[in-house]
């Protein structure tokens, strides 16, 4: 998860400081409970907001977030079709982030519930929004369990991106030594 054999950083302090940096952290998980620490390390390298919650911080109080006070993503309609159960949502745009960190909440509810398959998204210009794949149709009380969980964990996002905007820049002026006098 460091991978400190292969930083760069060779003058002055900063080496100690990155192993005073990765000694804190590691106090940090070994205070928060797990056994296994190389393990946790990794998981936490695919999902690191999961890092702050393990120690307690709340993630809206560790940054300012985009899609405060705009709409959520929401599931808007379930359709069971041949053998997968697609979840169809609002949201316009996933980046390929925010598809890891919903994956990396739905399996372990996936296991829970014994299911050894694993969710992906498609886009279809059939529907509203993303669709989020549940490759299996499990029995209808793990299904809503399944689904009260994936609203819980979807929860979070904006249902449509932050607008970009374009600024344009004039290109810089040169001034001659004639413009100088």
């Amino acid at each position: 998860m460091f991978d400190e054999d292969r930083s760069q950083v060779r003058c002055d302090n900063i080496p100690h400081m990155m192993a005073a940096l990765r000694h804190t952290a590691i106090g940090l998980l070994r205070w928060a409970g797990p056994t296994n620490i190389a393990a946790t390390c990794r998981r936490l390298a695919a999902q690191p907001l999961q890092a702050l919650v393990r120690i307690g911080v709340k993630f809206e109080n560790c940054m300012a977030l985009p899609w405060k006070g705009r709409s959520s993503m929401e599931i808007v309609q379930r359709r069971e079709l041949w053998i997968h159960t697609h979840f169809v949502t609002d949201c316009t745009r996933l980046s390929s982030t925010q598809g890891r960190d919903i994956e990396a909440a739905v399996l372990p509810v996936l296991r829970q519930q014994h299911i050894v398959y694993g969710i992906h998204f498609e886009k279809s210009c059939h529907d509203p929004g993303i669709r989020i794949v549940l490759e299996c149709i499990p029995l209808r009380r793990v299904l809503e369990q399944i689904e009260t969980a994936l609203r819980r964990i979807i929860a979070p996002i904006p249902a449509k991106p932050t607008p970009v905007q374009t600024v344009t820049t004039e290109p810089p002026h040169i001034v001659t030594l004639q413009e100088a006098r």
